[in-house]
């Protein structure tokens, strides 16, 4: 059951914002991965700017770092558009659309995919930062991301639950 709403700034405007993010997320990933490759290429010597006593271990842990945050804008574009997706469902006048059950759900599965990836980013930091003198690395872990994934599956299961009022409610009248 959809009812065709009048045209929402909010909603043009979140969605202008999410298409600008996905843009900015493919440009971090390409200079990100573009950056994991040269990394390695570049040898000791080429790094000592960004550290002393850097070696290809170190070297290659820093670029599999990068390899891991270019996962995570995966994720966060792949997320966006999901959310794209369910904008454009409230647009139409359907919000409990099964299929936003669903990918709010899929949203969380990749918020929580984000979590064990940023342990390990966290954790070859701090290593980094004990091994190689001078380098600078910010190694903190953001709680933001669990409330996210927490939050992403209650309301799928909100949403979920409003779909199926909206089918009884469908087959009552």
């Amino acid at each position: 059951m959809t009812n065709p709403r009048p045209k929402d700034g909010l909603l043009d405007t979140t969605r202008l914002l999410i298409g600008i993010v996905r843009v900015l997320a493919i440009i971090g990933m390409v200079l990100l991965g573009g950056i994991a490759l040269v990394i390695p290429a570049l040898g000791p010597e080429g790094l000592k700017d960004v550290g002393q006593g850097m070696t290809m271990t170190h070297a290659f842990t820093l670029s599999f770092m990068l390899l891991l945050a270019v996962a995570i804008l995966v994720l966060l574009f792949k997320g966006l558009g999901l959310l794209r997706d369910i904008i454009d469902t409230v647009g139409a006048g359907d919000p409990f659309a099964p299929a936003n059950a669903d990918r709010l759900e899929k949203m969380g599965w990749y918020a929580a995919s984000v979590i064990p990836m940023m342990v390990v980013i966290v954790g070859l930091a701090v290593w980094l930062k004990g091994v190689v003198e001078n380098i600078e690395l910010d190694a903190r872990f953001d709680f933001g991301v669990v409330f996210l994934a927490l939050v992403l599956f209650v309301l799928a299961r909100v949403f979920r639950y409003g779909a199926e009022m909206r089918a009884d409610l469908d087959d009552t009248v």
